[in-house]
Protein backbone atom coordinates (compact mmCIF):
# COMPACT_ATOMS: atom_id res chain seq x y z
CA UNK A 1 0.00 0.00 0.00
CA UNK A 2 1.22 3.33 -0.93
CA UNK A 3 0.44 6.70 1.09
CA UNK A 4 2.01 10.14 0.21
CA UNK A 5 4.61 11.81 3.57
CA UNK A 6 4.25 14.94 3.97
CA UNK A 7 7.49 16.65 4.37
CA UNK A 8 8.85 19.91 4.95
CA UNK A 9 10.65 22.13 2.73
CA UNK A 10 13.92 21.80 4.26
CA UNK A 11 13.40 17.72 4.21
CA UNK A 12 12.88 17.73 0.93
CA UNK A 13 16.14 19.97 0.21
CA UNK A 14 17.80 17.13 2.28
CA UNK A 15 16.42 14.67 0.28
CA UNK A 16 17.52 15.71 -3.03
CA UNK A 17 20.60 16.94 -2.21
CA UNK A 18 21.80 13.72 -0.79
CA UNK A 19 20.17 11.66 -3.55
CA UNK A 20 22.37 14.23 -6.19
CA UNK A 21 25.59 13.07 -4.55
CA UNK A 22 24.55 9.21 -5.28
CA UNK A 23 23.96 10.41 -8.70
CA UNK A 24 26.86 12.66 -9.35
CA UNK A 25 29.04 9.68 -8.01
CA UNK A 26 27.14 7.01 -10.45
CA UNK A 27 26.25 5.57 -7.24
CA UNK A 28 22.57 4.09 -8.53
CA UNK A 29 21.63 1.49 -10.77
CA UNK A 30 18.71 1.97 -13.06
CA UNK A 31 16.33 -0.86 -13.21
CA UNK A 32 15.27 -2.65 -16.72
CA UNK A 33 11.96 -2.81 -16.35
CA UNK A 34 10.44 -6.09 -18.33
CA UNK A 35 7.37 -4.34 -19.75
CA UNK A 36 7.80 -3.58 -23.59
CA UNK A 37 6.75 0.15 -23.58
CA UNK A 38 9.15 0.62 -20.93
CA UNK A 39 12.32 -1.11 -23.01
CA UNK A 40 11.29 0.85 -25.97
CA UNK A 41 12.00 4.20 -24.12
CA UNK A 42 15.29 2.94 -22.79
CA UNK A 43 16.12 1.76 -26.21
CA UNK A 44 15.16 4.54 -27.67
CA UNK A 45 17.05 7.08 -25.98
CA UNK A 46 19.81 5.03 -25.53
CA UNK A 47 19.71 5.19 -21.53
CA UNK A 48 20.84 1.63 -21.01
CA UNK A 49 23.15 2.32 -18.04
CA UNK A 50 23.84 4.64 -15.03
CA UNK A 51 25.78 6.99 -17.77
CA UNK A 52 22.82 7.11 -20.03
CA UNK A 53 20.77 8.13 -17.42
CA UNK A 54 22.83 10.83 -15.91
CA UNK A 55 21.20 13.83 -18.57
CA UNK A 56 17.60 13.22 -16.98
CA UNK A 57 18.90 12.34 -13.23
CA UNK A 58 21.09 15.64 -13.09
CA UNK A 59 17.90 17.60 -13.66
CA UNK A 60 15.94 16.48 -10.03
CA UNK A 61 15.19 19.66 -8.04
CA UNK A 62 13.03 20.29 -5.63
CA UNK A 63 10.63 21.91 -8.49
CA UNK A 64 10.49 18.60 -10.00
CA UNK A 65 9.37 16.63 -6.99
CA UNK A 66 6.01 15.34 -7.50
CA UNK A 67 5.62 13.08 -4.36
CA UNK A 68 7.34 11.23 -1.44
CA UNK A 69 5.58 7.66 -0.96
CA UNK A 70 5.42 5.49 1.89
CA UNK A 71 6.13 1.97 -0.13
CA UNK A 72 5.41 -1.26 2.34
CA UNK A 73 7.95 -3.30 0.44
CA UNK A 74 10.37 -2.42 2.61
CA UNK A 75 12.04 -5.95 3.18
CA UNK A 76 12.76 -5.97 -0.88
CA UNK A 77 13.97 -2.17 -0.55
CA UNK A 78 14.92 -1.03 2.76
CA UNK A 79 12.93 1.97 3.34
CA UNK A 80 9.82 3.43 3.81
CA UNK A 81 10.49 6.32 0.93
CA UNK A 82 9.56 6.09 -2.84
CA UNK A 83 10.48 9.59 -4.12
CA UNK A 84 8.84 10.66 -7.46
CA UNK A 85 9.72 12.98 -10.32
CA UNK A 86 8.94 14.19 -13.46
CA UNK A 87 11.32 16.07 -15.44
CA UNK A 88 11.57 17.57 -18.29
CA UNK A 89 14.33 16.64 -20.59
CA UNK A 90 15.23 17.55 -24.54
CA UNK A 91 16.50 13.74 -24.98
CA UNK A 92 18.36 12.16 -28.39
CA UNK A 93 16.80 9.30 -29.95
CA UNK A 94 18.59 6.49 -31.93
CA UNK A 95 17.68 8.56 -35.10
CA UNK A 96 19.47 11.72 -33.42
CA UNK A 97 16.50 13.94 -33.35
CA UNK A 98 15.71 15.89 -30.44
CA UNK A 99 12.71 15.26 -28.45
CA UNK A 100 11.29 17.38 -25.50
CA UNK A 101 10.35 14.14 -23.40
CA UNK A 102 8.34 14.30 -19.70
CA UNK A 103 10.39 11.58 -17.96
CA UNK A 104 8.59 9.83 -14.62
CA UNK A 105 11.41 9.02 -12.08
CA UNK A 106 10.96 6.59 -9.53
CA UNK A 107 13.65 6.15 -6.57
CA UNK A 108 13.99 3.65 -4.06
CA UNK A 109 17.21 3.20 -1.71
CA UNK A 110 18.01 -0.34 -0.54
CA UNK A 111 19.60 -1.75 2.17
CA UNK A 112 23.49 -0.10 1.26
CA UNK A 113 22.02 2.79 0.25
CA UNK A 114 22.70 2.30 -3.52
CA UNK A 115 19.50 4.31 -4.76
CA UNK A 116 17.25 2.14 -7.11
CA UNK A 117 16.04 3.88 -10.17
CA UNK A 118 13.60 3.42 -12.60
CA UNK A 119 12.54 5.75 -15.33
CA UNK A 120 9.51 5.48 -17.43
CA UNK A 121 8.02 7.81 -19.97
CA UNK A 122 5.01 9.83 -18.67
CA UNK A 123 2.16 9.17 -20.71
CA UNK A 124 0.17 12.06 -19.16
Amino acid sequence: MIQNITLSQSQKKKLIDELLINIKNLNYHIVNRADLKNKLFMYKYRIINEKGAQIILEKISINNLISVEYDDDVIQYGTEEVVIFHIDCKLTDYHGDDNEVKVYVKIKNKKDNIPIISLHECDY
